[in-house]
């Protein structure tokens, strides 16, 4: 046996040598098959970085060609058309005013008979009303006892239906027809012949509302407003129908808005001006709906 014990030996080492380059064959193995799973997750989580990002484009790019979507415009305003109202207190920055724009959304409930839109009032000898009446739109402007009244063609609106109203002033134009200028839906509505306009916006300590007219017993909006927002030019064709972005609510910070109520807090009594006027307006019994302009 002495003679074939080194032979023995060397088949020990021979066995212990394959033993264990299996061991490292299989450990290498793992370590590739690891590395593999490595790269695929990492493959994996690219690809989903790379989903979100394009997706996230996409969105972007619907957001800012459509206008806005839920995300951009959640709520309106409703307001029942007894008591409820949005009040803005002392406006001075509208006081005397010879340019104006009011721009917003609504959605009537019923064919207006008489409703209140938009009212900058001083008192009842003072004061620039935009609303309803037999479905026809008015704008009346009173400065010094001095009635203005404008009426526009009737059936401009559909029950139920969302529209963009828009009221462009500017007295310092030369004619009726450039100094007050009404837009619904990103159509100029015209009105024929009109009492002249001769006075810039009411000077004084200016009450602001939208869904009640303060001078008028019990006309309020039975609907709900959206976007509203008022600005101390008098806006373009161009600007308007960027406003009403082929019927979704644009964002309109370019446009430099004096005032902007978006009505997107949700909850609360407080509507945020986002405007560079910084005035915050106090809602009284409307509430929010998720109904907005689509």
């Amino acid at each position: 046996m002495k003679k074939y014990k080194p032979y023995l030996t060397r088949v020990d080492l021979v066995k212990n040598q394959v033993e264990r380059e299996r061991i490292q064959e299989q450990e290498a193995k793992r370590k590739r098959k690891q590395r593999i799973q490595e790269q695929n997750r990492q493959n994996h989580l690219r690809y989903q970085e790379q989903l979100r990002s394009e997706m996230a484009a996409r969105y972007f790019h619907s957001v800012i060609s459509a206008g806005g979507d839920s995300v951009f415009n959640k709520y309106s305003l409703a307001l029942d058309g007894t008591d409820d109202f949005v009040t803005f207190g002392n406006m001075s920055n509208f006081s005397g005013a010879t340019q104006f724009t009011f721009s917003g959304w609504y959605n009537f409930n019923s064919v207006p008979a008489r409703e209140s839109i938009f009212s900058i009032l001083v008192d009842n000898n003072n004061f620039f009303d935009i609303l309803m009446y037999d479905a026809l739109t008015y704008v009346q402007l009173k400065i010094g006892g001095v009635s203005q009244l404008i009426r526009f063609n009737s059936n401009l609106f559909t029950q139920g239906q969302w529209s963009h109203i828009v009221v462009a002033y500017d007295n310092t134009q030369s004619t009726n027809r450039t100094k007050l200028k009404v837009y619904i839906d990103n159509v100029d509505i015209y009105y024929g012949v009109i009492t002249a306009i001769t006075s810039a916006l009411p000077t004084g300590t200016n009450v602001v509302t939208i869904g009640e007219t303060s001078r008028l017993s019990g006309v309020f909006l039975n609907g709900n407003a959206d976007e509203c927002a008022v600005f101390n030019t008098q806006l373009s064709a161009s600007d308007v129908s960027s406003i009403y972005n082929s019927g979704v609510p644009n964002d309109i910070s370019s446009l430099s808005p004096l005032s902007w109520w978006r009505f997107e807090e949700g909850s609360g009594t407080t509507a945020t001006d986002s405007g560079t006027g910084g005035n915050d307006g106090s809602i009284d019994g409307a509430t929010y709906s998720t109904d907005v302009p689509s």
